[in-house]
This record gives structure tokens, C-alpha cells and sequence, in this order.
């Protein structure tokens, strides 16, 4: 049976979240507004950080294969669920642009998107809400050089922002911050990662570049391998 056309997105539905995996271009983003500042994101662990794991398939846009999620989750061709997005000004690079492009995409697989642009102190009232719209992010946490705050933020419940519950991903997290031995950590976190990534949890888009740099006249900063910046002893001649 054929679902209505105007029917809300449901986070619930697996195939409704691959759809929308493979309903974004997310490399056309890295390369054209964000101008090559930032990467695709291979995984929930922002690249390159520890633990992080590549993961496949690699979701980008690839409309056939959108269609056919919608199809495997009951609804008609051009007839998707009802799939709010929200857009934020004054935070990251291009960020209404970047969800003006998503939503195209998404209306080209067959979602009928609402776009809604606000501000960042908008999004933050609706993430600690009990209604959690967020199905994909752009991910560059992990700043402190573990990855369990970001994870723990994202996916622990309750009040997961992604707005799904999952006891498996809870357990893996719960197991990653207490596991002591890095290799054993390891295996755990890249066991959650690929949870994640075959469930669609949420859909990653990509990872800023947080190359540090500053002028020789700058003396006396410390640059730490965590992305923290020290200025306390810093001079400038």
C-alpha cells in the first residue's frame, strides 16, 4: 500500500534514511561551496582523527538509487515523505547555500522538502528539544583528541541529536569510553562505526580543515596535536 505524498518523514524507516544518503552530492559540496575547505566525510569520526575508519559504501548522489529506497519504503515516484531541513546563517561557510543545495537534490529523489534558514540560537533550542530534527551534520568534532564527546552528543540516548535511540550504539559507546586497552578501544569504536554507517544514523557531509597557522612575528604559541591553541605565553614582535 502506497503511502500519501504529504506523509512526515519518519527517522524511524531505514530505507527512507539511505534514500536520503544517496540523495546527497556530498563531494559537489566539498568542491564547489566550500571551495575544497573541507572533506567528504568518510566515516562518524572526522578523518584522520584517532579511531577513525573509512567506511563503504561510499553515499553520495545517486538518484536511482534514492528511488529505489523510497520504493522499498512505500512510496510512489516523486511522491517522498514531507522532509524538513534547517539551515543555519552566521555558523559554518555557506551553511544556507549548502542546504539549499541539499534540498534541490532531495526534491530531484522525490522528498518533498522544507527548507527553513535560521539562526544558530534557533537550531541550538530545537537540538535540546524533545523533537530532535537532525538526520545529517556537518561533522568536524573529535577536537580534543578523543572521539567520545562528539559521539556521546550526537548518538547517546536519551537525547540523542539525531533524533534516534539505538541500545546498540548506546552499548558501543558506553564500551568505548570505558575500555582502557587502545586496542580493544579501537575495535570498539570501529565496530560503532560501521553500525552507523550500514543503519544510516545519520548522514556525515564533511570535515573541516583545521590546518593551524600564523605569522613568524608570533612567538611563544603551542600548537597542540589536539587542535588546541595556547596563547598564554605568545608574544608578537
Amino acid at each position: 500500500m502506497r503511502q500519501d505524498a504529504a506523509a512526515p518523514w519518519d527517522p524511524a524507516n531505514l530505507k527512507l534514511r539511505e534514500a536520503v544518503a544517496w540523495a546527497i552530492d556530498r563531494q559537489a559540496l566539498v568542491d564547489s561551496l566550500v571551495e575544497g575547505a573541507s572533506q567528504v566525510a568518510l566515516s562518524h569520526i572526522p578523518n584522520g582523527a584517532v579511531y577513525a575508519v573509512p567506511q563503504e559504501p561510499a553515499y553520495g548522489l545517486d538518484l536511482d538509487r534514492a528511488q529505489a529506497a523510497l520504493a522499498e519504503a512505500g512510496f510512489a515516484e516523486g511522491e517522498g515523505p514531507t522532509l524538513p531541513i534547517w539551515g543555519v546563517t552566521g555558523f559554518l561557510p555557506r551553511g544556507p547555500e549548502v542546504c539549499q543545495a541539499i534540498a534541490d537534490s532531495l526534491g530531484q529523489a522525490g522528498f518533498n522538502v522544507e527548507l527553513q534558514i535560521t539562526d544558530i540560537a534557533a537550531l541550538i533550542d530545537a537540538l535540546f528539544a524533545e523533537d530532535k530534527p537532525g538526520l545529517f551534520f556537518h561533522v568536524s568534532w573529535s577536537s580534543n583528541g578523543d572521539p567520545n564527546a562528539a559521539l556521546a552528543t550526537l548518538y547517546k540516548s536519551p537525547g540523542a541529536w539525531v533524533g534516534i535511540n539505538d541500545p546498540t550504539v548506546d552499548e558501543l559507546l558506553e564500551q568505548g569510553v570505558t575500555t582502557t586497552d587502545t586496542d580493544a578501544r579501537a575495535g570498539v569504536y570501529a565496530e560503532l562505526q560501521e553500525y552507523l554507517w550500514q543503519n544510516v544514523i545519520h548522514v556525515p557531509l564533511y570535515n573541516s580543515d583545521f590546518t593551524v597557522a600564523h605569522s613568524s612575528s608570533v612567538q611563544g604559541i603551542n600548537v597542540l596535536p589536539n587542535f588546541d591553541t595556547v596563547f598564554a605565553k605568545a608574544t608578537l614582535t
